[in-house]
Formats: structure tokens, sequence, C-alpha cells
């Protein structure tokens, strides 16, 4: 169904459980990073070949780690659309700033998250249970 590339950045990779296995069942490859600097250096040589990231908000001790990706594909001029997917308080109060850096979100929940990951590639994905 999504038959894309996909990268989940999180340093908590168990917490996307559920999604990533929705993902992986709709046909899409998804990889794993566990820092902003892992995902940074395989965008930076694999640039074309990702069709989505989807960053949780903090990683470690960096609040605003979804930010920090969010800007370097702003500022790397990558097209492929970026979500933040974090229920964490910070993400919400920085909802315009993701949107100035060209992101989606923050999204909350894997039925939510699959849903606009739907509406991005054209699927439809309705049987999806939170």
């Amino acid at each position: 169904m999504f038959r894309k590339t996909h990268y989940l950045v999180d340093d908590h990779p168990d917490n996307n459980s559920i999604p990533r296995r929705l993902l992986e069942e709709g046909g899409a490859t998804v990889i794993t990073a566990l820092s902003t600097g892992e995902v940074i250096r395989v965008l930076r040589q694999r640039r074309n070949t990702v069709h989505l990231i989807i960053s949780d908000m903090e990683r470690g001790d960096d609040q605003l780690a979804g930010l920090r990706v969010l800007e370097y594909l702003h500022n790397a001029a990558i097209k492929a659309p970026a979500i933040i997917y974090s229920d964490n308080p910070i993400a919400d109060a920085c909802r315009e700033e993701i949107r100035r850096l060209g992101g989606i979100g923050p999204i909350l929940g894997p039925k939510s998250l699959i849903e606009r990951v739907s509406c991005l590639f054209g699927s439809n994905h309705g049987d999806v249970k939170n």
C-alpha cells in the first residue's frame, strides 16, 4: 500500500511498534534511526530514496530534537515530508515552528499517524485501530 521507505527517528523505538507494524503491513520499508545525527547521515547519502521521516520531538537531553531534523530538511532543501509524532507538550507548543519548517504535526496516536501517511501517499488504510 505505501511501498515507500520511511524513517522513524526515536531513541525509544519500542514506543513505535504499532505504527511500525501498520506501515510495514501497508508495504512500507521502515528503518529506525535512534538519533538526529543518524538520520542526517542517512539523508546526506540517500536523500532521493527517503520518502517520509517520522520523528519524535524529544531525544535524550534535547527537547527540540524533532525540530533539528526539520531544520536540516529545510536547510538542505530535502522535499520528503516529515511528521512530528509525539504527545510531548513541547511538540504542541512548537506547532507553528513545525509548520514554518515544512513539517506536519504534532500527530498523536497510531491511527492519526497512519491516516496522515495515507493522505500523503494516496492510500486508504481505514481499518487502523488505536
